[in-house]
């Protein structure tokens, strides 16, 4: 194994990615309904099950939101950089270990592909870029079958703790997937390998007990604390999305959307592969032969990772593209096995996915040049949607300086080089800086329009700091103005947990009618409204003052 290539790899990764994590504000739901569990813990000291968003306990255990709270110790407050970089940081090392642990078994330049391809998968480097609990969960899963797979090799002798504490923090990253999802392709790996079944199955059993104490600690501490809420919180997250019988939005999709999302996932090294289905096909024969039987203890492992994880989360009816986040490092070296063997037996794929890339670099600058000339007129957009692209394309044609300018020369030198070696390693080039040009320019810039950011500064400054208290009003439950309560530094209370006699309503406007209906016995006077839709809700959101009428 190459020390070089490893640190090469570490430079690599921390270069396209930590420098950009801050720069896209929260636009979605999700982000600021982690980051400010995170907050809640840093303002009011409980770290076991910290109140948010005036009166929720957190819908995930606290692995992640710890993180989050140490990496703010520092600065002093939660930031978009700091919320992102337990994810990011979960993304580099899953992949500096990737490297280690397959250069050292199998194919050292396999190794090294891999991991540059488990970067640029679009699913996995969404994933490392955001304040989501997926990939610190990932990194734990991927962990912790490295480890068990190195304590096979040494003949399966003593505990493997490093991998127990993997599965421990993965559980309380977001419950007992953690340890299941290791144990089960490890155990299967094991039996295929010629192992006994109860044996194998008493020692999994034995380290899942292990590995629960830790987060036993937590469990117990937390339901002290929030009483039969949190337990009815903890079954639905666990059991009830298991079985597709969640209170609320569940993610439900058919069998086949795994396989769809996973096919999206691997964007854009997809288009490689559509591109080598002609030599695929010709190969044909020579795939009918292969063997479970013939192959390496690493080969099976590898594919045993990959294909009963994806089998795993085919089962449950909840599915989202982020479930199948730990296959990608295994899917990655089998994929770069066949790159490689492309490279030296069938070039000519690698030659037209290369050219491709090229010229969507150069597009990529044609079409910010457009732009930027102001040759889009706003009349071309239309529908509920026309307020937040004309803002965006906005934002783009007036985004000017130096980090412009160099993101467009590198993204013109890239596409140039690629048309020209038609290579891998140029394939690879044009593929991070696209990726570094999205995170670093053109993202941050169309997306932090749709940022809730403006308004919850309007929010402190005309309600919260005149000493008015906030409340938010949704129609689903454990839906809320998450950016905008993140933004305002955790302030915001619930409408309906809290019945104030007095007050300022936050509401989307599809909610009015109903709630005003609701509430007859209040007085509303309106404020203001948004002059666009919200991100969130995505819908126009008003104001009132109210007053129960009882207090008039």
């Amino acid at each position: 194994m190459s020390n070089k290539r490893c640190w090469l790899i570490l430079a690599i990764a921390a270069v396209t990615i930590l420098p950009f994590i801050g720069l896209t504000e929260f636009n979605t739901k999700g982000e600021p309904r982690e980051a400010v569990v995170a907050l809640s813990m840093i303002n009011d000291g409980n770290w076991i099950l910290p109140i948010n968003n005036g009166g929720d306990i957190p819908y995930k255990p606290p692995f992640f939101h710890w993180l989050i709270a140490l990496f703010s110790l520092l600065p002093g407050y939660v930031s978009e950089f700091t919320a992102r970089l337990p994810s990011a940081l979960a993304l580099i090392i899953m992949v500096v270990a990737g490297y280690r642990f397959f250069a050292r078994r199998g194919d050292e330049s396999a190794a090294f592909v891999a991991s540059l391809l488990t970067l640029t998968a679009f699913e996995v480097h969404r994933a490392g870029m955001n304040c989501r609990v997926d990939m610190v969960l990932t990194a734990c899963i991927v962990g912790a079958l490295y480890i068990l797979y190195r304590w096979y090799e040494k003949g399966l002798k003593g505990v493997p703790w490093l991998a127990i504490l993997c599965m421990s923090l993965g559980t309380l990253t977001k419950g007992p997937v953690g340890i299941i999802l290791p144990c089960f392709v490890m155990g299967v790996f094991l039996l295929l390998r010629g192992e006994r079944f109860w044996l194998t199955f008493g020692r999994f059993l034995l380290f899942a007990v292990l590995a629960c104490i830790l987060p036993a600690l937590w469990y117990v501490a937390a339901w002290q604390q929030g009483g039969d809420a949190f337990l009815e919180l903890v079954k639905e997250e666990n059991l009830g999305r298991f079985m597709g019988k969640m209170t609320y939005e569940s993610h439900e999709n058919p069998f086949y959307y795994n396989f769809i999302t996973l096919i999206a996932g691997w964007i854009p090294w997809t288009l490689l592969l559509v591109i080598s289905l002609p030599v695929l096909f010709a190969k044909r024969t020579a795939l009918r032969q292969f063997s479970w039987k013939k192959i390496s203890p690493l080969q099976l492992f590898t594919w045993l990772s990959f294909l009963l994880i994806l089998f795993f989360y085919c089962i449950p009816k909840s599915k989202r593209s982020v479930y199948l986040l730990p296959v990608y490092p295994f899917m990655a070296y089998l994929l770069a096995q066949f790159i490689l063997w492309l490279t030296r037996r069938h070039v000519k794929p690698i030659k037209i996915f290369t050219f491709i890339m090229g010229i969507i670099a150069l597009l990529l600058v044609a079409a910010f040049g457009i732009v930027k000339a102001g040759w889009i007129p706003d009349t071309l957009f239309h529908g509920k949607h026309a307020a937040e692209n004309i803002q965006m394309l906005s934002a783009l044609e007036n985004c000017h300086g130096v980090w412009v300018v160099l993101v467009l020369c590198a993204l013109l030198l890239a596409g140039i080089y690629a048309l020209r070696k038609r290579n891998l390693l140029s394939a690879l080039l044009v593929i991070f800086v696209v990726f570094v040009s999205l995170d670093g320019l053109f993202q941050p810039t169309a997306l932090n329009t749709r940022s809730d950011r403006p308004l919850a500064n309007r929010v402190r400054k005309d309600f919260i700091d005149q000493g008015e208290k906030v409340y938010m009003y949704t129609s689903i439950d454990m839906l809320h103005f998450f950016g905008t309560n993140f933004y305002t530094g955790d302030k915001m209370g619930q409408f309906l947990r809290s019945k104030p006699d007095k007050g300022v309503l936050m509401i989307a406007a599809k909610d009015r009618k109903d709630f005003f209906e609701t509430y007859s016995d209040y007085t509303f006077i309106p404020i203001e409204r948004t002059q666009r839709r919200m991100s969130e809700m995505k819908d126009t959101v008003y104001f009132y003052r109210f007053n129960r009428s009882s207090m008039k």
